[in-house]
């Protein structure tokens, strides 16, 4: 997963209120996590995404992924 921030649609929280789409992200991680069926990491780019999955890395720009990414691939692998 790589993602540049919180999941954000304007339209969407003003109808649903200002946590609906946190929530909802948090609810579809927890449901991958648990089917153990797919290895979930996440790298943000200029964002902590440290509070949404349990294993994840960010960095500051895109300067910095391709060396992070790397070795952030290799340690899901390595966890196996």
């Amino acid at each position: 997963m790589l993602s540049d921030g919180a999941p954000v649609d304007d339209a969407t929280l003003a109808v649903n209120g200002p946590h609906y789409l946190t929530d909802h992200l948090r609810e579809v991680i927890a449901t991958i996590e648990c089917e153990n069926e797919i290895e979930l990491g996440a790298v943000g780019i200029g964002f902590d995404v440290d509070r949404f999955y349990r294993r994840a890395t960010s960095v500051e720009g895109a300067d910095a992924l391709g060396g992070t990414l790397l070795d952030f691939a290799e340690t899901m692998i390595l966890r196996r």
